[in-house]
């Protein structure tokens, strides 16, 4: 059961107040198979979603890739916003 009560099987997740607004975004952007690119596209959108609707959310947001072969990566601001276009 996720923070919004929802106990449908995904294989995706948002916490948060914020995330009832970034699950609409990612339940209509999800898809199998995605690249890493689509899917911090798709992060960027769910997470500028919820900064929007949710006076909690605040301002900004920061985003990372973690991968067994290059561990923690921190994206940048430049390519965040780029990512937003």
């Amino acid at each position: 059961i996720d923070s919004a009560g929802g106990s449908i099987p995904d294989v995706y997740c948002a916490t948060g107040s914020g995330s009832p607004y970034m699950y609409g975004v990612l339940e209509d952007g999800f898809k199998d198979g995605m690249t890493q690119a689509e899917a911090l596209k798709l992060a960027a959108r769910a997470l500028h979603a919820s900064g929007q609707r949710d006076a909690a959310s605040g301002n900004g947001m920061d985003l990372a890739v973690i991968t067994p072969a290059s561990g923690y990566q921190q994206v940048s601001q430049d390519d965040i916003a780029k990512l937003l276009k």
